[in-house]
């Protein structure tokens, strides 16, 4: 009967040894492969999350090359800080369209500390009819460029230097007026 008892004490003595060998050479290899299916799991979502990206960029690809007018339109909205005179070219047609003599003096593109954007300050002169006036205000509110008033006077035309101080100057017959703007138009923020 001793050999009876030796065989499962043998038994469990070789399963404690191929336990112990299991747990030493195996469980470092489970592990490993666990951190493995870890990596490969982010990476795939890495991935997935690239294609969706991918795919967002593909789509305001498309979506910029379909407005790429509309976005050439808003940039001609501004003028150009360095040189103004297309804008200048259009004040000039805007009084001449509007039957007003027009004196312009630009001021130094300038950024107020309320505005996002760099602007230009222009001080114009303006002489004429109540109506050509109003037209002309309403031709430069109206057009393409971001114009902002930000002062107006209107007064009648002096009929000539016959007022001195302290006495009136006569109003001229002609019903002419005599408006002075400063206004604001945006920039590019190129230079």
């Amino acid at each position: 009967m001793k050999m009876l008892n030796k065989i499962p004490a043998a038994i469990a003595a070789w399963l404690l040894v191929c336990g112990g060998l299991a747990i030493f050479f195996i469980s470092p290899e489970i592990a490993n492969f666990l951190t493995i299916k870890e990596n490969i799991d982010k990476q795939e979502s890495t991935i997935a999350s690239n294609i969706a990206r991918s795919g967002q960029i593909q789509e305001f690809r498309e979506f910029y090359k379909s407005q790429n007018a509309n976005l050439s339109s808003l940039d001609s909205s501004f003028v150009d800080q360095q040189k103004p005179i297309d804008f200048i070219d259009f004040l000039e047609n805007a009084a001449k369209d509007s039957q007003v003599a027009l004196d312009i003096s630009p001021g130094a593109a300038q950024a107020q500390k309320k505005d996002l954007w760099p602007s230009a300050n222009f001080q114009l002169s303006l002489t004429g009819s109540f109506p050509s006036i109003v037209r002309f205000i309403k031709t430069i509110e109206s057009s393409h460029y971001l114009v902002r008033i930000s002062d107006a006077t209107v007064s009648q035309k002096n009929a000539g230097a016959n007022g001195q101080a302290g006495q009136e100057a006569v109003p001229a017959s002609d019903g002419q007026l005599r408006a002075s703007l400063s206004i604001l138009v945006y920039a590019n923020a190129k230079n």
